[in-house]
């Protein structure tokens, strides 16, 4: 029975009535099968809006009745989902969930649907379909996801982009019930055909909406994680044959691992591949280019864990940095100093600090006595160097105007030349000592450890004087202890609360002449009675 045109919105509520009127009593629903086919037709009517918006809506409330009826049910809605209208497009999409709430096996069909609706969706349309993908990601996660997937595999770029980015905002609202091993290892794989193909922005924004997981934020699940980026990072030709768009994947990677380093999962795969693959590669005189390369080596390398063959490693690492230390010369003229890599210093430095505190050995073996006799003169030529343009640059900044490029460059300036210090008399010492702490120039806070904790302790300082300054008296309040003033008149205050004798309190004046009435009439010692304080005997303490 197909649907007409004409008066289709009074039928469908006719039709409507009868079938949920009738719903207990399963024989009248079979009767009135044919009266839910005519709702199923009624998506088709192209003339009426109102009555294709109706047929989605009378689809979601009886569909349950019809159990046989749900394929037919599931297609006639994914017919409104193309629909011109946005309202029908969105309560067709709204009713699909319904039916994944009863018919779970649909949700993979319905989240590979509701993806596609990207492609022609406004920026508030696109939130109810993301609404909707929320509710199938926590009805089965599993089907959900796999549905969204295909279409990061195979869908076009309009429909691929807005996937990757629910995927970056939205993952982590999948279920605690639901983050577990199984699902952890099922994106693991599935993320491991999808990256080789992705741009470098979609791998960062795939690899980010992993660590909203909360079963990413576990230690089995970080090791997967952290697997996941090594493989990806190692995978592939040789480094040095590497294309630039291949090099910058694989420091990528490298870069988003660095927050899942720490005490329990080390760098050592990683910091192994840059010493024998990235490292011999750096050039000298391409030192800008390369220094977001040694910024992710350094920060590797302070988690790094015991290297099997620590003597190749620190030995490249050494032998690298001599490359970027000036050979030893004259410092009489200051005009003509050599140029220093500061950046680039700083970096391999702090790396080689960190894998010799791991492997100390390593610099009082006989074999490196002369390479590390030469790097640590080296090193004091450079210092003396960095003294005399620091010098330099400070008398520069002087004749400057104060401006907020000038200061920063200034305040960087001495964040490495202060962490480049510390390291340098570590190294140079013999044997060599490993004790100062690494902190990063580039990485703000940790930089500026103390001086931020500084500021903090005077802003808290600051809040309670300006606390204690408008209320005064507020009952609690911690108080400075008193300091005793010095000089004359406090010597004189002093020896005076000191004497044994009793201190009489001066009277008024009106008080005073009944004193001296009193003291007429009765004696001086009933006046001085008079005047003289209660004192109360202690009880001694038992």
């Amino acid at each position: 029975m197909a649907a007409q045109s004409a008066d289709a919105v009074g039928t469908l509520y006719e039709y409507y009535m009868a079938i949920d009127g009738a719903a207990e009593d399963q024989k009248a629903t079979t009767e009135n099968r044919d009266k839910y086919a005519y709702i199923l037709s009624a998506v088709y009517i192209k003339d009426n809006d109102g009555a294709r918006q109706l047929s989605a809506d009378f689809i979601g409330r009886l569909f349950k009745f019809f159990p046989n009826e749900t394929e037919r049910s599931v297609q006639a809605l994914g017919q409104l989902c193309s629909d011109a209208n946005p309202a029908i497009r969105k309560k067709a999409a709204e009713t699909l969930v319904e039916v994944c709430n009863h018919k779970v096996e649909y949700v993979k069909r319905v989240a590979d649907l509701l993806v596609q609706l990207f492609s022609i969706a406004d920026a508030s349309e696109s939130k109810g379909y993301q609404q909707c993908l929320i509710k199938l990601l926590q009805i089965e996660p599993r089907q959900a996801l796999e549905g969204i997937l295909d279409q990061v595999v195979t869908g076009e770029e309009q429909i691929r982009q807005p996937a990757i980015k629910f995927l970056r905002n939205k993952l982590g609202e999948i279920p605690s019930s639901a983050n577990n091993s199984e699902l952890a290892n099922f994106l693991i794989q599935e993320y491991k055909k999808i990256i080789p193909d992705a741009t470098l922005d979609e791998l960062e924004q795939l690899i980010m909406s992993l660590f909203n997981m909360k079963v990413f934020q576990t230690v089995n699940g970080t090791q997967l994680l952290v697997g996941l980026l090594t493989d990806l990072a190692s995978n592939g030709p040789p480094f040095g044959i590497k294309t630039t768009e291949q090099k910058e994947r694989t420091i990528t990677c490298c870069r988003l691992s660095l927050p899942s380093f720490g005490r329990v999962i080390n760098s050592t795969k990683l910091v192994e591949y840059f010493c024998e693959q990235i490292i011999p590669y750096v050039i000298p005189d391409a030192s800008e280019a390369s220094l977001p390369t040694l910024q992710v080596f350094a920060e590797l390398c302070s988690s790094v864990g015991e290297l099997q063959n620590y003597k190749d490693n620190l030995r490249v690492v050494m032998s690298k940095l001599l490359e970027f230390l000036p050979p030893i010369g004259e410092l009489a003229d200051p005009e003509t100093l050599p140029t220093l890599e500061f950046s680039a210093v700083e970096c391999l430095l702090s790396a080689l600090h960190a894998l010799g505190k791991r492997h100390p050995q390593f610099f009082t073996e006989p074999e490196q006595a002369d390479a590390f006799k030469d790097l640590q003169q080296r090193l004091q030529y450079f210092n003396s160097c960095m003294q005399l343009h620091m010098q330099k640059f400070a008398g520069a900044a002087q004749k400057l105007n104060t401006v907020d490029a000038e200061l920063k460059k200034a305040e960087t300036l001495r964040r490495i030349t202060t962490n480049i210090k510390a390291l340098i008399l570590d190294l140079c010492r013999n044997p060599p000592h490993f004790k100062a702490p690494v902190h990063f120039s580039w990485k703000k806070e940790s930089a500026g450890g103390d001086k931020a904790q500084h500021a903090r302790i005077e802003s808290v300082v600051s809040t309670k004087r300006k606390t204690d300054e408008s209320n005064p008296v507020i009952p609690g309040k911690i108080r400075t202890k008193y300091a005793p003033g010095t000089g004359r008149i406090t010597a004189v205050a002093g020896r005076a609360a000191n004497k044994t004798s009793t201190l009489r309190p001066v009277a008024s004046a009106a008080d005073q002449a009944k004193l001296d009435a009193r003291a007429k009439r009765f004696g001086t010692g009933a006046a001085a009675a008079a005047v003289e304080p209660t004192r109360t005997k202690r009880k001694p303490i038992v």
